[in-house]
């Protein structure tokens, strides 16, 4: 089973280490939420295993989300691959 495993400052996803100011985590954990509350305002229903809490999501799931967070926070300040 494949994991996420994050510390202060750096995640470890698919075996690469991430280095980062901001708490990847959070704001992948933010859009998240907000995801599941404006799906709910406008009728949209999400998948029976994907409406919990973040953390509990499968691992897929996470790593859409947290890749999603990254690239937000890479296009923020500029950064390209």
């Amino acid at each position: 089973m494949k994991r996420i495993r994050r510390y202060k400052g750096e995640i470890l996803i698919d075996g690469k280490w991430i280095y980062f100011s901001y708490d990847i985590w959070q704001l992948a954990e933010f859009m998240h939420d907000n995801y599941l509350e404006i799906s709910k305002e406008v009728g949209w229903k999400v998948q029976e295993n994907t409406g919990g809490a973040f953390d509990k999501l499968p691992y897929e799931n996470q790593r859409v989300m947290l890749e999603l967070a990254w690239r937000v926070i890479k296009r923020e300040h500029g950064v390209t691959d």
